[in-house]
């Protein structure tokens, strides 16, 4: 099976007229839009050797599709075939063809490792395959000397120099591609084996580089508009701090947040989530097992006619076999169960330090979402128990002195620019936001610009004495925002810094 990504798709051509059906390849054909040159793409199965569907007329087939086509060529898939280190090439000294009154032109034909070495390819190919060369391999080989075509194993991207096994102790996986085709190849890679994806062989990943180039055009230009900074410095200095109001302070803090949000939005630095519920259908739920295959299938179906043939006919035959045909579905019920589970370990321990989303996706899978759990304490109970856990007995009122006529000149100075630099610096990146949305990268980035607007504005909120709104947490008893556990706004960070 292969499968293609819709923007791919028109450069692809599985039914192309000079392709032809095999019985152990699937060829198809990529345009030279996409790659280089036109590519003939091959995904090849043989059967291994000695079985019942094996024919080693198979690569004979496959060497007159490559010679008929006369394009390049990239073969991927099972070859069965065992090679260990041996060459896939003849390397005729230059000698011995101008010996021959061979010309160069023809020379270039007849010879092409010159071609690797352009590319950075070693012609030295390395295997970690301790199997004996069979036929399979040999004949694999021969049609690579004969076509002129190279391994991709063991010679480029993270398996270059190693040539890791794709199966157990073995190499029968191979990519093998005409050397034009190496000018293409970015990263060849063996992956970790996966029990999901297959019985015994580890994927094998190719990167390949596309002379397409996306077409899009980048903006650049420039939106600052200085006109809005300066609006906003003469609204605050219009302000008198000892006779606002909160609504007024809260309005001009929103208004001046509102200027960094609008940068954001225009950058494209705000994400819209979209809701993924699927619809409902009206498909009957299946209730097997994920363990439940086939074969389980096949052994559930002769259980139970035997079971049946039992209860119209009573005799001991049919007993008999009854009981046996149950040992039977039983037996394989635990045999696909414990496979099951092996398999799905030995995947979370891979997933867990390479793909933490996919590690804690097939965990909750396996959790009881869909049961619904009594709540046996109502929210209400924890709300009243922790408040009066934290309440102190001999909480007493403090009594503020009046009339104080010693001012701290140091803690009544202005807000100087240093002081909310320093504080906007100290904030941490890649935190989450409050529900103000303005992240710390905001604030920090827009420093250089609106320095003077957090001055004024900070100096405005710390003169007048009002606490904001945003700042006070002043919501229901049991929302989230009342907590410390929630996140703070920046500008609060910033404030208590300073």
């Amino acid at each position: 099976m292969c499968s293609f990504s819709d923007c791919f798709c028109k450069y692809v051509k599985i039914n192309d007229p000079i392709t032809c059906t095999s019985h152990c390849v699937l060829w198809f054909t990529v345009d030279d839009m996409l790659l280089f040159e036109k590519t003939l793409f091959g995904v090849v199965y043989i059967p291994p050797e000695n079985s019942h569907y094996s024919d080693i007329d198979m690569f004979r087939e496959i060497e007159k599709v490559i010679v008929d086509t006369n394009l390049q060529v990239c073969m991927l898939g099972d070859f069965n075939a065992h090679t260990k280190n041996a060459n896939e090439y003849v390397n005729i000294d230059n000698h011995i063809l101008n010996a021959c009154n061979i010309t160069n032109d023809d020379q270039v034909l007849i010879n092409k490792l010159y071609i690797l070495e352009e590319y950075n390819v070693s012609p030295v190919r390395f295997s970690q395959d301790n199997c004996k060369i069979n036929r399979y391999g040999k004949r694999l080989l021969d049609l690579c000397k004969s076509t002129q075509l190279f391994s991709v194993n063991g010679r480029c991207g993270s398996d270059r120099g190693i040539g890791h096994t794709t199966c157990n102790n073995s190499v029968i996986d191979y990519v093998i591609v005409s050397p034009e085709f190496f000018r293409s190849v970015i990263d060849f890679t063996v992956l970790a084996f996966d029990p999901i994806l297959s019985d015994v062989h580890k994927p094998v990943c190719l990167h390949l580089c596309s002379n397409i180039r996306p077409n899009c055009t980048i903006s650049d230009t420039d939106i600052n508009d200085s006109d809005i900074v300066i609006t906003c410095e003469d609204v605050l200095r219009s302000i008198d701090t000892q006779n606002t109001d909160i609504v007024t302070i809260n309005n001009i803090v929103e208004h001046c947040n509102s200027i960094i949000k609008d940068a954001a939005e225009h950058a494209d630095m705000f994400v819209k989530c979209t809701s993924n519920a699927q619809k409902k259908c009206n498909k009957k739920y299946s209730h097997c097992k994920k363990y439940f295959n086939s074969v389980c299938y096949v052994k559930r179906k002769a259980y139970r006619r035997s079971k049946k043939y039992h209860y119209r006919v009573r005799s001991v035959v049919y007993h008999k076999n009854m009981v046996c045909k149950s040992k039977e579905y039983k037996k394989i019920l635990q045999k696909q169960f414990s496979e099951y589970q092996r398999a799905f370990v030995t995947k979370l321990r891979g997933l867990r330090t390479s793909d933490p989303k996919s590690y804690w996706s097939l965990l909750n899978r396996g959790c009881d979402k869909g049961k619904a759990t009594q709540q046996k304490v109502t929210m209400n109970v924890y709300f009243y128990h922790f408040k009066n856990l934290n309440k102190d007995e001999n909480d007493v009122d403090i009594v503020l002195p009046e009339n104080i006529t010693e001012y701290n000149t140091v803690i009544n100075e202005p807000i100087s620019e240093k002081e909310v630099v320093d504080a906007i610096r100290s904030l941490k990146n890649d935190k989450a936001c409050s529900k103000d949305m303005i992240l710390n990268e905001f604030l920090k980035h827009a420093a250089n610009k609106l320095l003077p607007v957090y001055v004024k504005k900070f100096t405005i909120v710390f003169e007048s004495g009002i606490v904001l709104e945003t700042w006070s947490r002043k919501e229901q008893e049991l929302s989230p925002f009342n907590y410390g556990l929630v996140v703070n706004s920046s500008d609060e960070k910033i404030i208590k810094s300073v």
